[in-house]
C-alpha cells in the first residue's frame, strides 16, 4: 500500500494547514520502523516498511503528481 502525504516543501510551510499530509506521515514515521528509499527520481522522500510505502513529495502540491507517477 502507498500512502502519499501532500504538502509544500520548506520551513516556510512546515506548520501550514495545507501540510497536514506531511504532518500525518511524520507521525507515522516517528512511531514505526521504516527504511528510507529516497532517490532524486522520486522527487520526494520515500519510506518503506514490511507492508507500507510512505511518500512525501518534495514538489509543491500542484505538482505532486510528478512524484507519485515516478
Amino acid at each position: 500500500m502507498l500512502v502519499v502525504g501532500l504538502g509544500n516543501p520548506g520551513e516556510k510551510y512546515k506548520l501550514n494547514r495545507h501540510n497536514i499530509g506531511f504532518l500525518i506521515c511524520d507521525y507515522i514515521l516517528k512511531n514505526n520502523s521504516f527504511s528510507n528509499l529516497t532517490k532524486s527520481s522520486f522527487e520526494g522522500e520515500l519510506y518503506k516498511s514490511n507492508e507500507l510505502f510512505i511518500l512525501k513529495p518534495q514538489t509543491y502540491m500542484n505538482l505532486s503528481g510528478k512524484s507519485v507517477l515516478a
